[in-house]
């Protein structure tokens, strides 16, 4: 609990300290990049503070002047910290809408364009899919959860449809993500960090050309089963696979 209290209350000065002029710059000059930034350097604060470290691979399977909807397991509230620093792109998100009630971070994430999603209510589900797509279309990259929410048990849960909805009407390429060792630094429902190291797998893009709504399940499948692959075996759900002996590593 302390070390929690400590990481939160770091992130929350630094967002207090670099915040108002990182937005202000940002929306004045348009320099987006910055903002993503100054962002990351929070996200390693984070990560400090928590005593996490954590290990890529398979980077390097990233293309230049591609976008990509990156899609990972989802284990805590450590998750996005990880995934910020670890994807190489400057990557949009469909976030709830508590989020941008917050001061600063939810201007943060109306000026650089997130999209808010109401998860009770299916007209707004709908309308943020909409929206993702447009911008996907329009060449932005996203980061989606697939599951939703975080696991309560380490497995992975049952994976909703809108980002694959959004990846077929888009045409944008799926780079499946797994996600290891942040259930065991944080847990949902409890308010306490643990020390811990991180892995995080960049899996092979997934072309989704070929594929029509019809087919969406087996979409889903394919990126459920790259996903498991790269878990530790008593991380995994039921669906089983080799990692790639071929993956290079880089230690953040």
């Amino acid at each position: 609990m302390i070390r929690a209290t400590i990481a939160l209350l770091g992130v929350a000065l630094y967002i207090l300290l670099a915040g108002p002029l990182t937005i202000l710059i940002t929306w004045v000059f348009k320099t987006h990049h910055f903002l993503y930034n100054v962002s990351r350097m929070g996200a390693r604060l984070a990560l400090f503070l928590a005593g996490g470290t954590l290990t890529i691979y398979g980077r390097e399977k990233i293309q230049e002047g591609q976008n990509y909807i990156f899609m990972p397991n989802h284990q805590s509230n450590v998750d996005p910290v990880a995934v910020f620093l670890a994807i190489p792109r400057d990557v949009k998100a469909i976030a709830k809408k508590e989020f941008f009630r917050a001061p600063l971070l939810g201007l943060a994430c109306r000026v650089e364009r997130f999209i808010p999603v109401d998860r009770k209510n299916h007209t707004s589900a709908v309308e943020s899919i909409e929206q993702a797509i447009r911008q996907l279309q329009a060449g932005d990259s996203f980061l989606i959860y697939p599951e939703g929410t975080r696991t309560r048990t380490g497995e992975m849960g049952e994976f909703r449809k809108g980002g694959f909805i959004a990846a077929i009407r888009s045409k944008v390429p799926v780079v499946p993500m797994t996600l290891d060792g942040c259930y065991e630094m944080m847990r949902k429902g409890e308010f306490k960090i643990r020390p811990g190291h991180i892995k995080i797998i960049f899996h092979d893009p997934i072309d989704v050309s070929g594929y029509s709504l019809d087919d969406r399940d087996q979409l889903i499948e394919r990126v459920r089963t790259a996903i498991a692959s790269g878990l530790e075996q008593d991380q995994r759900s039921q669906v089983q696979s080799p990692i790639s002996q071929s993956e290079g590593s880089q230690t953040v």
